[in-house]
């Protein structure tokens, strides 16, 4: 928080420094908005701050005393202290966490905007909001040369694991995908969560793949998130690559490049993005 660039008048009002203007709210469309106005228009709310420098809005109606606070619309708009994107914000009962706000000048929320689109945010920043706290970590290193274990042979080390519903033929084409741009293939463990009743031809043309693992379930609809984790529970392989069942490998897919970032970093997650070839037909 940058509250040097606020401070409470006497009278309770909140200034803001540079400008001399002071913080009001302002209703419009049942939302309530901040705004900097003259402080003499500031006449029916007023600001306190608790001992960590936080503000509440506060305003006595009928003799209650009411805050600006965030309110749940999955739990009967009553007040909430984790509010969902599109959760409303009105005057209502005071709450000491939930009507707490962090005011910012408009620069530094620009700068910490910025940062929280960086795929790692630098350990030094000042950003402070919670998001910037999933994405902060020491820059990427190097493992000494004694910790570097390399993988050679690729379908030693990677097992493609896939989650599909009744869609054999696109596990079938994957496999081929491998194969044909790879020269070799790659262990595959593809979870089905579908009834098992396919025909004899689609077991045939899986045993072309001696790599290729397909397990049906004998629950149908397990969801995609349990799916893969069921698939990945059959790993037996020192990574795993996630990816979904419409997926084909090409030239362009480096694999190995991936192995070789988990195989000399520090780092245990990498990904890849996915070129997207759209054909037109025409006359």
């Amino acid at each position: 928080m940058y509250s040097q660039a606020f401070s409470l008048t006497m009278d309770n009002r909140l200034i803001y420094e540079r400008t001399g203007r002071c913080v009001n709210y302002k209703s419009h469309d049942n939302a309530i908005f901040l705004e900097m106005v003259d402080c003499s228009d500031v006449t029916e709310s007023f600001f306190t701050e608790d001992k960590d420098g936080m503000f509440y809005i506060q305003r006595i109606v009928k003799n209650k005393e009411l805050c600006i606070t965030p309110m749940s619309e999955r739990n009967d708009l009553n007040v909430t202290t984790s509010p969902c994107l599109g959760d409303p914000v009105g005057l209502t009962r005071c709450n000491k966490h939930a009507s707490r706000m962090l005011l910012m000048e408009e620069d530094f929320f620009q700068e910490d905007r910025k940062l929280l689109k960086m795929a790692v945010v630098p350990p030094n920043s000042s950003c402070d909001f919670k998001a910037c706290g999933f994405n902060k970590r020491e820059p990427v290193k190097l493992l000494p040369p004694d910790q570097v274990g390399r993988c050679t042979k690729l379908w030693e080390c990677v097992t493609l694991a896939v989650k599909t519903t009744r869609r054999p033929h696109l596990i079938l084409r994957l496999a081929e995908s491998v194969r044909e741009s790879l020269g070799f293939d790659l262990p595959i463990v593809a979870y089905d969560d579908g009834p098992n009743d396919y025909p004899d031809e689609i077991y045939q043309q899986i045993a072309e793949y001696p790599l290729l693992q397909y397990v049906v379930s004998k629950n149908e609809d397990l969801g995609i998130a349990r799916g893969r984790n069921l698939a990945v529970m059959q790993v037996k392989t020192k990574y795993f690559f996630l990816l979904d069942d419409d997926i084909k490998f090409n030239e362009y897919t480096k694999l190995d490049k991936l192995v070789e970032i988990l195989d000399t970093t520090d780092v245990t997650v990498a990904s890849a993005g996915l070129q997207l070839l759209i054909l037109y037909m025409g006359e």
